[in-house]
């Protein structure tokens, strides 16, 4: 539509409007797009260079805008948005009514010739006070033009001269403070100062010397020059003597320029009496008062200011209360808004960074999104908003990992670090935060600058010598110079790293939890300078650094793991395999601590990811020293510990927990304290969190039953009571089998064809494959696992041994380790009848457990699943109970699996490779998670998991089957396949497995059973793998 079209659509309404009763006709959606779309219109196409026609035009529109709103105002009746509507008339026809252009008759005493300054003076003041119930900027503008004008008129002998020129000074800040112009400010400055010096007696007086103290705050923001704190401070004492009537708000500015001289200095004292300030006005504000909101969300930043400084909770607890109370308090459409949602989302990532609780994190960014949002460009709070958004963006991101959380939060910070002043103990943190994220995205990206900017912006940071957090700073620049070197091979680099390190360590005392970080990081750039050829590490040296783990005791337990296993693995490559077992077993043996219980299932699953591979290390370490059952101890001990936090299940915490639950509560709060206390203020206090730790454990040992409470297990209750199990282990610099038999030592087999990065690319390739290449790649694997693993270890079974239990770690778990064989040759289905068990101690615990007595079967079968394949109908018990379809809801199927001692589920299975404790099964209301099966009986016997593919569980240190989910969640035998099987012989295989098996209540011959079909299945399709290799059975 042209402008032509749109400015006669708006006069036409202008026209047709004759008073509140044809409201309609100027108010309403279709009006204000006409209206916005005239004004734009109406723009030049260069504003530096206008024509008389693109002038004339402007004119044209302004004018008919300018009585829209007027007509728009009286429309709305008393109120804030006739307010609204008044501001912009005045704003659209001020320029214009000089000129002689026609405007309403009531606004003839507020522009133009015909102005009265009294009215422009008292129509200015009435707009300048609803400017704190709307963010709205014209209403401010109008203001402006309207005092500006009237003080133009006024002669200065006027008896309210100086309380116009006060209020033109306010307005002119507030305009300042809501888009930035230095002149709005100078402009405020010069007024305030003149009102105050013109009347020494006025009433209002102590106001104006607090809207002055505000000036020299906006100037100390723009300068950094300290005397204008000192001057605000100084001013606000005159105000608070003088008897001002709002004393909570002078104090809280008072408190404002308190916090800001201890950024200033970093002088306690002052953050000291910036609380008490906050707290004085706050206890001052009565309930309900208009700013109650506002010394609220004051006294919320500085107690959490100070609860950085000094680590007491109290101070972080009291500013969530209050910043809470401030937002819910605060009127939509307030201007100072957006600085109090801010104020509440940094409040919350404070929180989270304590307690990992998700969701105050996903708050958080949703508040900083708001209140940046909500902010119109130019402001001067922006820089501190968008760094509170960036931050909350990389805490998200480390989270959740979603790059595109990286891209937003380097465009925040970057943008609040060109925003910001130099000065400020603010701005180190702001350059190590950007550069953290510069890094993580040179990750993903590749991108050389990104690099390049993270160890510039460290160097940065660092060079603030008194920052508390220096030593981090420092410890990241090394990280930032090791990565370096790892793509250019430079020992530059390297040796910049370890010498930064080693600064860092310097100046941290010994004892120092905040050590065990930098040992971790020293120990493996030690590792890496020693594989590239430099033996500078001498033994007394590495003693040193496992000496050093030993003792930063006050260390968090993710911390501590991650310094014994540096440490292990640096001794493991220099050959003190006694150093390495012990470092190593030091690790594994924290791992029961590792676990939080406040950050939920994904952040938990990150914790212990940052694990990963720790009890392979130890495993191969005791098999490097011939220790064949210290290898089976610690496997278990970790393998144990990190599946009973990922899947819950029968654990000894959750016996704990039924036996004990008030000491278990204890156990867990406890827990979790140690592993979020990351303050360096709360070190000391940390060592203390340990000592209740042990003494807790301690405790626990003492009540019956629980006397190996978290300790590792002897071989003599892990012994399998026939047969042999097997632990396969991929380490990075050895692998081996570890066969366990019910007598005898266990005997170590080392397999040097394996690696584990064969193992990776194998297991990638295998749940990648596809169509018709998927028959080859399966064959290839079967074959290849022979070599390497299966034949070796078949063949050093003791004679007459027929009976397998696999148990292998990491992502060997996903690789078909019963079916290897050579093409065309015997193999592992000719050798013995396997099953799968994800420790020794669960294939003991279901064989100690009582079988059923009684066959209480139920089915549970989804033909039809939406996005999903359809599924064959066959159904191996017709005359068990059934649930079909949209009746087999989690509720129900939870309440029949309660009941029943077999289960055959017909359904698609749900794999999260993230958080394997929300794999589970899908059913007609959506996935049920393994960990969500709780409530079985004791003698559940067999789950059939028919069409449920066990998919990959994980990225720690273990590779979750969904059947041996399934077998720690209660079921004694769990039959499932590797990978979805061909709707036919999925068929034929529950009838047959269920043919095979007897009548009776337990299912004792389920491995053979499985056994029998998955042979006759080859027979009939041996060069078809990928129809009965997939086959497993788990359970004794």
């Amino acid at each position: 539509m042209d402008f032509d079209e749109l400015l006669r659509r708006v006069d036409a309404r202008v026209r047709r409007y004759d008073g509140p009763d044809d409201a309609a006709v100027v108010l309403g959606a279709a009006a204000e797009a006409e209206a916005d779309a005239l004004w734009g219109a109406a723009q030049p196409a260069d504003p530096g260079r206008v024509s008389g026609v693109e002038e004339e035009r402007r004119a044209a529109a302004s004018l008919v805008l300018g009585w829209l709103a007027y007509c728009r105002h009286t429309a709305l009746g008393p109120g804030l948005p006739a307010v609204v509507e008044l501001a912009r008339a005045v704003l659209r026809l001020s320029p214009i009514a000089s000129a002689g252009a026609t405007v309403p008759a009531a606004l003839r005493s507020m522009i133009g010739a015909e102005a009265d300054a009294q009215v422009q003076a008292d129509t200015g003041t009435r707009l300048l006070l609803a400017t704190g119930h709307t963010d709205d900027r014209g209403v401010l503008q109008a203001a402006v033009v309207l005092l500006g004008s009237a003080l133009g008129r006024l002669p200065a002998e006027h008896p309210e001269w100086a309380r116009f020129t006060a209020n033109f000074g306010l307005a002119s800040l507030r305009l300042y403070e809501s888009q930035g112009s230095v002149g709005d400010l100078d402009l405020a400055a010069e007024a305030i100062e003149a009102a105050v010096a013109a009347d020494g007696e006025h009433p209002d007086r102590p106001g104006w010397l607090s809207n002055l103290a505000r000036v020299h705050q906006a100037r100390y923001g723009l300068t950094g020059d300290v005397a204008e704190l000192h001057r605000q401070v100084d001013v606000l004492g005159q105000a608070l003597a003088g008897g001002h009537f709002d004393e909570p708000g002078v104090l809280g500015m008072l408190g404002a320029a308190h916090r800001n001289l201890y950024w200033r200095d970093r002088e306690p004292a002052d953050l000291d009496r910036a609380v008490d300030s906050h707290e004085r006005a706050v206890a001052s504000t009565p309930d309900g008062a208009p700013r109650v909101a506002e010394q609220w969300a004051a006294l919320g930043v500085v107690r959490l200011e100070r609860w950085e400084h000094t680590g007491v909770e109290a101070d972080l607890d009291r500013g969530i209360e209050v910043l809470g109370a401030a937002v819910a308090a605060a009127p939509a459409g307030h201007p100072d808004r957006p600085g109090w949602l801010s104020g509440l989302g940094v409040a919350h990532r404070k929180r989270y960074r304590l307690t990992g609780v998700p969701a105050d994190l996903d708050r958080a960014v949703e508040l900083l999104e708001g209140a940046v949002a909500a902010l119109p460009p130019g402001r001067r709070e922006r820089p501190g908003l968008l760094s509170a958004l960036g931050s909350a963006y990389r805490a998200r991101f480390d989270r959740a990992g979603a790059v595109a959380d990286l891209d937003r939060g380097v465009r925040c910070l970057a943008a609040a670090s060109a925003e910001t002043p130099p000065s400020g103990g603010g701005q180190p943190v702001l350059l190590a935060d950007l550069a953290a994220l510069h890094a993580s995205r040179f990750g993903h990206s590749g991108q050389e600058s990104d690099a390049a900017a993270a160890i510039r912006l460290l160097h940065l940071a660092a060079s603030a010598e008194e920052h508390p957090a220096r030593p981090v700073f420092l410890r990241d620049l090394a990280a930032q110079y090791e990565s370096r070197y790892a793509r250019s091979g430079s020992a530059a680099d390297l040796d910049r790293a370890i010498a930064l390190l080693r600064q860092v360590l310097a100046v941290i005392p010994v004892g120092h939890g905040g050590r065990a970080p930098v040992l971790a990081r020293l120990g493996r750039a030690y590792l890496r300078a020693f594989e590239a050829g430099d033996h500078s590490v001498t033994p007394v040296l590495l003693r040193d650094l496992a000496e050093g783990a030993r003792a930063a005791a006050a260390g968090t337990p993710a911390d501590r793991v991650r310094a014994h296993r540096a440490v292990g693995e640096l001794a493991y490559a220099m050959g003190d395999h006694e150093v390495a077992v012990r470092s190593l077993g030091a690790a594994v043996a924290l791992l029961p601590s590792v676990a939080p219980g406040g950050g939920g299932p994904r952040d938990r699953e990150r914790l212990l990811g940052e694990c990963a591979g720790v009890v392979s290390e130890a495993v191969a370490a005791h098999c490097e020293v011939g220790d064949a059952a210290g290898a089976v101890e610690v496997a278990e001990h970790g393998r144990g510990v990190l599946l009973a936090a990922r899947l819950g299940g029968r654990s000894e915490l959750a016996e704990l927990e039924r036996a004990h639950p008030e000491v278990a509560e204890r156990f867990h709060r406890l827990r979790d304290d140690l592993g979020f206390a990351e303050s360096a203020d709360q070190v000391e206090g940390r060592g203390r969190l340990w000592a209740r730790y042990e003494a807790l454990l301690a405790e626990i040992r003492r009540h019956e039953g629980f006397s190996r409470f978290l300790l590792p297990p002897g071989l003599a209750e892990l012994r399998p009571a026939g047969g042999v199990v097997v632990l396969v282990n991929a380490g990075s610099r050895r692998c081996d089998a570890v066969l366990v038999g019910a007598a005898g030592e266990p005997v170590v087999v080392r397999l040097p064809d394996l690696t584990r990065a064969e193992v990776s690319v194998r297991a990638a390739e295998l749940l990648d494959a596809h169509g018709p290449g998927r028959q080859a790649v399966i064959s290839a694997h079967l074959a290849w696992l022979w070599t390497a693993v299966v034949g070796p270890v078949l063949g050093a079974l003791p004679e007459g041994v027929s009976r397998v239990w696999w148990s292998p770690t990491g992502l060997l778990g996903l690789l078909p380790l019963h079916a290897a064989g050579p093409p065309g040759e015997p193999g592992a289905l000719e050798r013995v009848v396997s099953s799968y068990t994800p420790t020794l101690r669960a294939l003991v615990d279901a064989r100690s457990r009582p079988t059923a007595t009684v066959r209480e079967q139920v089915v549970v079968a989804l033909s039809r699943t939406p996005g999903l394949p359809d599924l064959p109908g066959a159904d191996p018990h017709p005359d068990a109970p059934h649930l079909l379809d949209r009746d087999a809801t989690a509720e129900r199927v939870l309440a029949a699996l309660s009941g029943a001692t077999w289960a055959h589920l017909a359904c698609h299975a749900v794999c999260d490779p993230e958080v394997p404790a929300r794999s589970g099964l899908r059913l007609a209301d959506g996935p049920l998670p393994v960990a969500g099966l709780t409530g079985l009986r004791p003698d559940a016997e067999l789950a059939y998991l028919a069409a449920c593919s066990t998919a990959p569980g994980g990225q720690a240190d273990e590779s979750v089957h969904l059947a041996s989910a399934v077998v720690l969640a209660g079921f004694r035998h769990v039959v499932a396949g590797l990978w979805h099987l061909n709707d036919q012989v999925a068929t034929y295989v529950a009838q047959a497995f269920h043919h095979h098996l007897p009548d009776g209540p337990t299912a004792d011959g389920a491995a053979e059973a499985l056994h029998a079909v998955t042979r006759t299945l080859r027979g009939k399709y041996p060069n078809r793998p990928e129809l009965w290799a997939a086959l497993v059975h788990s359970g004794p």
